[in-house]
């Protein structure tokens, strides 16, 4: 992922690059180390419409579980939401789906900040992914078809 800045403290614990560290958590390792030694994990990418009696926004992400179990809780999701859309995949598709998809709201300025936190607050949108990512809408519709 190219140079970075990193405090001493960090260097000193083994702390490496902050990119290949959120590929990890999100997929378990580096998309370099999947696609390299040729593990298909599955993964799902999703939308989900969030909402409160104060906010409404959309959230694009993936996850290696469904995602219900990925929103468990209120910690984890302190919204209420409905599934969108949701696509059975691998996991590195899905991460570079999303990545496009989150490039294309920050490209046009569509990103939402919701007031409240939970994992993945950057990658919100103050209208649906699906209606401004060719990729996103061809996948949700190629779905429709086959159901």
């Amino acid at each position: 992922h190219g140079d970075f800045l990193q405090a001493p403290g960090q260097h000193l614990h083994g702390e490496g690059c902050p990119h290949c560290a959120k590929e990890i958590q999100t997929m378990g390792d580096t998309i370099y180390n999947l696609k390299n030694n040729n593990i298909m994990r599955t993964g799902f990418l999703y939308v989900i419409e969030c909402y409160d009696d104060n906010e409404h926004f959309f959230k694009i992400g993936i996850t290696t579980q469904e995602i219900k179990k990925r929103f468990w809780s209120r910690n984890n999701m302190p919204y209420d939401y409905d599934i969108i859309f949701s696509y059975e995949t691998t996991i590195i598709d899905a991460y570079e789906i999303e990545q496009n998809a989150i490039k294309s709201i920050y490209e046009q300025n569509l990103n939402y900040l919701p007031k409240l936190y939970f994992g993945g607050i950057t990658e919100c949108s103050s209208i649906n992914p699906i209606d401004i990512d060719d990729n996103l809408f061809d996948l949700k519709k190629e779905q429709e078809y086959l159901r």
